[in-house]
């Protein structure tokens, strides 16, 4: 096909519409020589709706344009890479030979045409991206114009967690971010997570949750158990669905029925029971369900390279990685060492089995029950603004259900939960 391989590569992506795979490949801007207008249009577009425009669209703007019915998306992005190196290569050997004229000194020429090709080297093997930010205006807006769209839309400009506390001193998940909620085993991360993923549900939201450490139907029961609390007539506790008592059947259908109706996000749960979950895994995941936000239940549970601290170290860095490629966030629980114990909620030193997770982690959220019904929190660690913030829930346990309280309400009802054990 004799078409340039840039509005090849361009009618493949509106004709696949997987952006993921341009993220994969390292394509940018940057890439596009003879075709930047069309190229910047179409990724200010995703940047701003979350998703790629119509042939239509397209047309409608460029309407000189003519788009061919190819779908290889993989094969034109190495197009347009090579084109890109034979043209930049081109322009560093033509400079060169200028200098060379100009009879500058060989050591001198040597050195910076090795640099160049050091950095166009480095560039397309690594699938780096670059943003100029004084000529690149339109594109931060566009990403700017999103954020306050959504602000406007559910108060937040990223995806909310359910906890107000959390949330104002947040603004909720963005894309790219890489989260972690951290605690001692049994003290509810589980639970949290799901407390999360049902607050994005309810905001629309497209939630991938992977649990590696329970089934998909437990989480489903879990997340039943909370969602009823929240729109049902009755609560149905997540022990007593996976025991079959204690709740009407009646009830819980019409419930069933109901649900569609009244949320419009989706919640799909992947787990480890068809073969261990890699990143790589993950990665497909997304690609596949397209979700808005991951939660993974836990970090340390996925597959790696080895049982070290290295290979953790290594899971973090992959997992951060993939969060910015799809720009999504990324939630995951993680255990605490020993250390991490006692009635006060951990700190990011106290991440188990690697620093790593600390330092990948833009937000680290820590928790720990100081009774059966309260739970304290604390915004541990937060990359983009103020943390070291605690604040307390009301949790009710087998549902899920986490109501922020103050501390002095906190106070009253650790005293009841010990009255009530110290009478039984």
């Amino acid at each position: 096909m004799s078409a340039h391989p840039e509005i090849l590569l361009v009618s493949a992506l509106l004709r696949r519409k997987d952006y993921a795979v341009i993220a994969e490949q390292g394509i940018s801007r940057e890439y596009f020589i003879s075709y930047p207008e069309e190229y910047s249009w179409i990724e200010k577009y995703f940047i701003q709706h979350r998703t790629l425009p119509s042939t239509n669209a397209f047309k409608t703007n460029f309407p000189e344009v003519t788009l061919y019915k190819v779908d290889d998306l993989e094969h034109f992005c190495s197009e347009v890479k090579d084109n890109y190196v034979r043209t930049k290569l081109s322009s560093l050997m033509k400079n060169t030979f200028e200098d060379i004229k100009e009879k500058e000194q060989g050591s001198k020429l040597l050195d910076s045409l090795y640099q160049d090709i050091l950095l166009l080297q480095k560039k397309v093997s690594t699938g780096s991206s670059t943003l100029d930010v004084v000529s690149d205006g339109d594109y931060l807006l566009a990403d700017i114009e999103r954020r306050i769209a959504a602000k406007d839309k559910r108060g937040l400009a990223g995806i909310p967690t359910g906890f107000p506390t959390l949330d104002n001193l947040t603004g909720g998940a963005s894309g790219g971010d890489f989260w972690v909620v951290g605690a001692r085993l049994g003290q509810g991360k589980t639970w949290t997570l799901i407390r999360m993923a049902c607050s994005a549900l309810q905001a629309g939201e497209k939630v991938l949750f992977v649990s590696l450490e329970q089934p998909s139907k437990q989480i489903g029961f879990r997340v039943q158990s909370f969602l009823s609390s929240e729109y049902g007539k009755e609560t149905f506790k997540s022990l007593d669905l996976m025991k079959g008592e204690n709740f009407d059947i009646r009830e819980y259908k019409k419930f069933l029925q109901e649900l569609p109706k009244k949320i419009k996000g989706s919640f799909t749960v992947v787990d480890g029971s068809r073969g261990a979950v890699s990143p790589a895994v993950v990665a497909s995941r997304i690609q596949e369900h397209k979700p808005t936000v991951v939660y993974i239940d836990y970090l340390t549970l996925l597959k790696s390279g080895g049982d070290d601290w290295r290979a953790v170290a290594s899971l973090s860095a992959d997992i951060k990685a993939i969060a910015q490629r799809y720009d999504i966030p990324i939630i995951s629980a993680a255990q605490m060492n020993r250390e991490g114990g006692g009635n006060e909620p951990p700190s990011v030193i106290h991440l188990s089995q690697s620093d790593a997770i600390g330092m990948d982690a833009d937000c680290v959220v820590t928790l720990v029950q100081k009774s059966p019904h309260v739970v304290k929190f604390k915004l541990a660690k937060f990359r983009h603004g103020q943390d070291n913030k605690n604040w307390f829930c009301k949790f009710t346990p087998g549902s899920g259900s986490f109501e922020e309280i103050s501390g002095d309400d906190a106070q009253d009802l650790i005293i009841s939960d010990q009255d009530d054990l110290e009478y039984d």
